[in-house]
């Protein structure tokens, strides 16, 4: 996907990293409350996600089930206009 997007729109792929990695931290965010801390990252190469809420490592069924994706969805389109 991050390969099509820089493509297609000509966009550096480490932006479109980033925007993915904080399209899915405002997602948690809005799951677990603003005063939580949020770390989320995707490995450049096998594109997996991880990441930790206040220190504690994310199972993988917490990412892929609890953190809304249509809302990360929105958030990376519009990092991907911005981008453009």
């Amino acid at each position: 996907m991050v390969d099509s997007i820089h493509r297609e729109k000509k966009i550096d792929k480490e932006i479109i990293f980033r925007s993915i990695e904080s399209a899915i931290t405002t997602s948690a965010r809005k799951q677990y409350g603003e005063s939580a801390s949020i770390i989320i990252s995707v490995d450049r190469l096998t594109g997996e996600f991880s990441g930790t809420k206040d220190g504690i490592p994310f199972t993988s069924e917490e990412l892929d089930a609890r953190i809304g994706a249509q809302s990360a969805r929105q958030v990376m389109t519009q990092k991907i206009k911005e981008a453009e």
